[in-house]
């Protein structure tokens, strides 16, 4: 017969404690089992006593241990995260002169009674993002952290809208070589942080400062004459580049979760905007005889979506959260196995690229005939992109199997709502041959609601945090319009039988989805979570007819790829 005494005191999420003493005496081939427990401060004692097979695992007591409420936050960390940035960037041209003449002033005037002069055009992008980052983090109450943190990402991505020296109608050739871009390289910042201790191992957290971004504009013309540049001596310069480093403000919040003494995941989502950066260029055309100075606007925000992991420095090993973490056993099933139902607050980046496939004007083939004539002067344009971000909220519902003591496994499903539209003003597909500069006449895509059915599968790195995997399939609603002005053009004109001046394309795209995150016990019932998924609703085609004006059938291709990112909370139904 063989005797075991257990005497120590139980923490649990709510913060309190029980102090147990517990017998445990094996007779042969049967466990007997006398439980003794005084509840703190009080003179209440329960006996309870069990028997069953031999091989049954030890019982666990009525309430779960989760964590001791001691847990060590305070001191420095160094962390890698990675993800992605999706930057927003909207061009407008607020002067051009020629000579010292103001040239924008007429373009304004003239198609005043045609729609307006195009002035702008959106650049919008997302790009991978790696940043590593520092901080200082010091614990000033019991559920209460404060800190402080900089870091720097490394991210490279180039916008570019073929056709145009600059988003303006003096500018629109349709001409692939004249282009103007924007790329986006290093971001950084410098945050002060405040976390709250749902339990002793897992923080939200809010945090803003400041934000600092590089970002280059590029104007490019040909060597040929075109109205910007042309090949004589003086003329140029034929590429001009204006290099920034912008100052602006971010904000945001997250996840994090202790996964033992000093090693701390995120995920994170933050916000960040730069106002206006301002530049000008000076040019000679045709030769310098035409002295040309444009001056233009660019609005940037971007959309930052981070996972992270970070080794934390000193710390008390006695106290710290791993030491008194129990085994993911009983606890986990409880926590985890089951229903729930949650929301979630995000955003979704879409990235449609539009290639005009099929162009037919009065029968005749537009799209060969434009990029034959444009071939030597450096091609034609046949696409544009037309990428967009926009806030997300996504109910979702699902179920949890723990399958082992730290693997659990489930099915998901969320509905996404967010509307963006992304619009092209001065033609009416991205194609040379329906550039015009007519602000009226333009091309835009839309997305609208989203939906995922998915797989999960998850591995417990403490009872109360949850690292996982996700994937299967997704649905995307997404719309597509070419609009025209009423008055004669290669599309459209005046007469009754024009038209349609506006055709729109809806499509409900199937494709997959791939992705993961982190998930917490915030507290009892209560589940948090940060995830990004990626995904690719392939390839689509669309053909619009009109029959108005010169007749004109267009057919065009939208290759649609999504990035979203959310911050949740889920309540799970025991």
């Amino acid at each position: 017969m063989i005797f075991r005494i257990f005497i120590g005191t139980y923490y649990f999420t709510d913060g309190s404690s029980d102090a147990k003493t517990i017998v445990e005496g094996n007779f042969m081939r049967k466990n007997v089992r006398f439980g003794l427990a005084a509840i703190l401060g009080g003179s209440i004692a329960s006996f309870s006593a069990a028997a069953g097979a031999a091989d049954l695992p030890y019982a666990m007591p009525v309430k779960a241990p989760v964590f001791a409420p001691v847990s060590d936050w305070s001191g420095f960390y160094i962390g890698l995260g990675v993800g992605f940035r999706s930057t927003t960037t909207d061009s407008a041209v607020t002067a051009v002169t020629q000579n010292g003449a103001n040239a924008l002033g007429p373009c304004i005037a003239a198609l005043a009674g045609f729609g307006g002069c195009t002035t702008g055009e959106p650049l919008n992008d997302t790009a991978f993002r790696l940043n590593p980052y520092i901080g200082a983090n010091l614990q000033i109450a019991p559920r209460w952290v404060v800190g402080i943190e900089g870091d720097v990402g490394f991210a490279n991505k180039t916008t570019t809208l073929g056709g145009m020296g600059y988003p303006v109608t003096l500018q629109t050739t349709g001409i692939a070589a004249d282009s103007f871009s924007v790329k986006t390289t290093w971001d950084a910042s410098a945050r002060a942080r405040l976390g709250y201790l749902v339990n002793p191992a897992v923080m939200l957290y809010a945090t803003g400062g400041a934000a600092w971004l590089h970002l280059e504009a590029t104007s490019t013309c040909n060597a040929f004459i075109n109205g910007i540049c042309s090949p004589q001596a003086g003329s140029g310069p034929l590429i001009i580049t204006d290099s920034t480093n912008k100052l602006g403000w971010t904000v945001g919040g997250g996840l994090e979760a202790m996964l033992s003494p000093n090693w701390i995941a995120r995920g994170e989502y933050r916000f960040a905007d730069y106002g206006t950066i301002s530049n000008t260029d000076r040019r000679g055309l045709v030769g310098g005889v035409i002295d040309q100075i444009s001056s233009y606007d660019l609005r940037v925000r971007t959309h930052t979506a981070t996972f992270g992991l970070a080794y934390k420095f000193g710390g008390n090993p006695g106290t710290a959260v791993a030491a008194v973490v129990p085994p993911p056993t009983a606890m986990a099933a409880s926590s985890w196995s089951g229903p729930y139902l949650g929301l979630g607050l995000g955003a979704r980046s879409s990235l449609p690229d539009a290639n005009m496939t099929a162009f037919t004007v009065g029968g005749v083939n537009a799209l060969t005939g434009t990029c034959n004539t444009l071939a030597t002067f450096g091609g034609c344009v046949t696409g544009e992109p037309l990428n967009g971000t926009a806030f997300r909220a996504a109910p979702y519902a699902g179920f949890n199997w723990l399958i082992a003591p730290r693997w659990i496994a489930g099915l998901e499903g969320d509905f996404g709502f967010a509307d963006k539209t992304t619009t092209l003003a001065g033609m009416t597909y991205p194609f040379s041959g329906s550039m015009s500069g007519r602000a009226v006449e333009m091309f835009s895509v839309r997305t609208t609601w989203d939906a995922s059915v998915r797989a999960r599968v998850g591995f417990l790195v403490n009872p109360s945090v949850l690292l996982y995997g996700t994937g299967g399939a997704a649905f995307l609603h997404v719309e597509s319009a070419s609009t025209c002005g009423t008055f004669t053009n290669a599309l459209c004109s005046p007469g009754t039988t024009s038209g349609p001046l506006v055709i729109t394309d809806a499509k409900n795209r199937v494709g997959w989805t791939a992705g993961g995150g982190i998930e917490a016990v915030l507290w009892k019932n209560w589940l948090g979570r940060a995830e990004y998924r990626f995904a690719d609703f392939g390839t689509f085609s669309n053909t619009d007819i009109r029959t108005g004006g010169l007749g004109a059938v267009a057919s065009y291709d939208l290759r649609v790829k999504t990035h979203t990112a959310s911050l949740g909370v889920a309540y799970k139904f025991d």
